[in-house]
C-alpha cells in the first residue's frame, strides 16, 4: 500500500498543474479568443476559475491520503476533466495539446483515486488506535444538568449554573465513580484529572487578584466562581461569588449574584443559609430581575417535602 500511496504525491502535482493551467486557457480560448461574448466569456472564465481553485485546494487531501477525502478528490477532478474537455473542444494548437496530456493524467489520478479509495479509509490498525483513544478518555459525565437542566461538559464536576455534583462514569466499565476518585473501583481503570480546567482556574485567580477596577474585579471573580464550580470546588466558589458581591456597587448585581449563592447553597443541602441569601437579595433588588423570589419558592418547597418525609418515616417508625 505504501508503494501505491506514493504515486499520489506526483498525482497531486498533476492537479497543480492542471488547476493553473485551466486558468490559464479559459482566459485565452473563451476572452482573448472571443469564442463567445465578453460577458458570457467572462462568466466561463469564473466558472473554470472556481474549479480550478477547488482542484488545486484538493491536492493537500490527496497528498496526505487524508480519511475521507475521496469523494471532494473525484468531485472536483471529475468537474476538472468536464472544463478540460471543453477547453480542448475549442482550442488549438499548444493549448490543446498541454490540455490533452494534463487531462490524460487527470484521468488517471481520476480513475486510480477511484480505484484506490482504501487508501483514504482508515486501516484496521488505525481504527484500533483511534478505539483506544477513545478508550482512553475514562470519565463521561451527562451533558445536561439533572437538576436546572444547564448544558455541561465531561471534564465538569458540578454544574457551574446551580452547583449540582454532576454524575461520572467509568467509560470503561460504566461503574459510578466519586468526584475524588482517580482510579475506578470496580475495573481500576486510572481516571484523567481536568488539568486544562485547573489551569483555568488558575488563571482566572490570578487576574481577579490583580489590582484593576472595582467591577472589573467582581465580573473576575464571578467568573472564577463558574469555573471553581466545573471542578466541583463549591466553598471556593461561594467565596468568590462574595468577592464579587463586595468588589461591585450595584445592588442588581449583587442580587444576581446572591441567588446563584442561593442556588449553590440549596442544591447543597443548606436551605437556611440559601433563604437567608435570598431574602437580602430580594431586599437589595424589589423588583426582582435575578429570579430570587422563584429561588425563594423552590427552597420552601423542597423544605416542606423533605420535612413531609421526615414525619413519614417518624410515623412508619412509630
Amino acid at each position: 500500500m505504501q508503494i501505491g500511496k506514493t504515486l499520489l504525491k506526483p498525482a497531486a502535482f498533476c492537479l497543480i498543474a492542471g488547476g493553473i493551467l485551466t486558468i490559464i486557457s479559459s482566459v485565452i480560448v473563451f476572452i482573448w479568443g472571443r469564442l463567445v461574448s465578453t460577458t458570457l466569456g467572462t462568466l466561463i472564465v469564473i466558472f473554470f476559475l472556481l474549479v480550478a481553485i477547488s482542484e488545486i485546494s484538493v491536492t493537500r487531501s490527496l497528498w496526505r491520503s487524508e480519511i475521507g477525502a475521496w469523494k471532494s478528490i473525484l468531485t472536483w477532478v471529475g468537474l476538472s476533466l468536464i472544463c478540460r474537455a471543453l477547453i480542448i473542444y475549442f482550442s488549438s494548437g499548444d493549448i490543446f495539446y498541454a490540455n490533452s496530456i494534463i487531462g490524460a493524467a487527470e484521468l488517471l489520478t481520476f480513475v486510480f483515486v477511484f480505484t484506490k479509495k482504501d487508501y483514504f479509509i482508515p486501516s484496521e490498525a488505525e481504527r484500533a488506535v483511534a478505539i483506544k483513544n477513545l478508550e482512553a478518555s475514562l470519565v463521561k459525565t451527562v451533558s445536561e444538568c439533572p437538576t436546572c437542566k444547564g448544558i455541561v461538559e465531561k471534564d465538569w464536576i458540578s454544574c457551574p449554573y446551580c452547583g449540582t455534583s454532576l454524575p461520572k462514569i467509568c467509560g470503561k466499565c460504566g461503574a459510578k465513580l466519586q468526584p475524588e476518585d482517580i482510579k475506578c473501583g470496580r475495573c481500576g481503570a486510572e481516571i484523567e484529572r481536568p488539568e486544562l480546567l485547573i489551569r483555568h482556574v488558575e488563571t482566572l485567580k490570578a487576574l481577579a487578584e490583580e489590582e484593576s477596577s472595582r467591577e472589573v474585579r467582581s465580573s473576575r471573580y464571578a467568573k472564577l466562581a463558574e469555573a471553581l464550580l466545573k471542578l466541583g470546588r463549591t466553598n471556593e466558589a461561594l467565596d468568590a461569588y462574595r468577592k464579587a458581591i463586595e468588589f461591585t456597587v450595584f445592588d442588581r448585581k449583587k442580587s444576581h449574584y446572591m441567588v446563584k449563592m442561593a442556588t449553590i447553597l440549596k442544591n447543597i443541602g443548606k436551605s437556611q443559609d440559601a433563604l437567608e441569601i435570598v431574602e437580602e437579595a430580594l431586599k437589595l433588588d424589589p423588583e426582582d430581575y435575578a429570579g430570587a423570589t422563584k429561588v425563594k419558592e423552590q427552597i420552601l418547597k423542597s423544605n416542606e417535602e423533605r420535612e413531609a418525609c421526615q414525619v413519614g418515616e417518624r410515623a412508619t417508625t412509630a
